[in-house]
């Protein structure tokens, strides 16, 4: 096995300047040694300038997932930046990865899952996909609150509080499309279904709603609904496919165990308003 290498003696006390001497002893291009210093800078300055030996995984995450759903940048971009974060060339204390995930999502009905299932069969057969989300699994994601080392009896508080105070109609969500998100080159791409923008007024409506109330001061992000089906490293080209189409009158709140394939946990769940004024 191949020896780790040695951290080197730094010379300085300045933060960037000590990033930017690990590179240069690993012999890094100046192209990387510029990025990663860009990424501590932009780190330390969205969390208030707290240096790296303060900040842990769940911080990193935060910043991540910052850009990911709000900068929405491209995979490519995410990647460098989880490199440059959690590295060996800076200082957080990456420690343990977060194992408890929070988000709401919208459900599909019966009718839908049974379709959506045999839809992700017959797309795996015809494109030698892998990974078939399990049935009990399908969603649509709203929006994320965030990995966590344990669940928080605030955070739980303040996200059913919220999202009993969001008031919007029922809607109808249509999903007649199949394609593959980008991701990084070694990493699985999930293969999803979506749908035009001009048919998701609802969704985005429910989004635009609850992200208001959770984070009133933050700017909404863009959003594409999708639904994923399975996982794989090869591509799905873009594709019509037969649509998937039902009325969405409630929204839940679902926790993840990192590493459970089992059905997501249902922490609450809140019906729409029929008249979109409120209970």
């Amino acid at each position: 096995m191949k020896p780790a290498t040695p951290s080197p003696v730094l010379r300085t006390t300045r933060l960037l300047d000590q990033v930017r001497e690990r590179i240069r002893y690993k012999h890094d291009s100046l192209g990387t040694e510029e990025a990663y210093v860009q990424w501590v800078r932009k780190v330390v300055k969205w969390h208030g300038l707290r240096h790296p030996r303060d900040m842990g995984w769940e911080d990193v995450e935060g910043f991540l997932a910052m850009l990911a759903n709000e900068r929405r940048v491209a995979a490519s971009t995410h990647n460098q930046a989880l490199s440059a974060l959690l590295g060996d060339s800076t200082q957080f204390k990456a420690g343990p990865q977060p194992r408890h995930h929070l988000f709401f999502a919208v459900l599909p009905d019966a009718a839908v899952v049974q379709a959506a299932n045999a839809l992700g069969q017959s797309l795996i057969a015809r494109h030698g996909l892998q990974a078939q989300v399990r049935a009990e699994r399908l969603h649509v994601t709203l929006m994320s609150l965030g990995w966590a080392h344990a669940l928080s009896a605030e955070q739980l508080a303040w996200a059913r509080g919220t999202a009993a105070r969001v008031s919007v109609a029922p809607f109808t969500l249509r999903l007649d499309r199949a394609l593959s998100f980008d991701r990084p080159a070694r990493a699985k791409r999930p293969c999803v279904l979506c749908g035009p923008g001009d048919a998701h007024a609802g969704f985005h409506a429910l989004h635009v709603a609850l992200h208001a109330a959770l984070w009133p001061a933050r700017p909404v992000p863009a959003v594409m609904p999708h639904m994923t089906l399975c996982y794989s490293h090869q591509a799905v080209p873009a594709q019509a496919v037969a649509p998937l189409e039902w009325t969405v009158r409630s929204f839940a709140l679902l926790h993840n165990l990192r590493g459970s394939s089992g059905p997501y946990e249902v922490l609450g769940e809140w019906p729409l308003d029929a008249a979109g004024t409120g209970q």
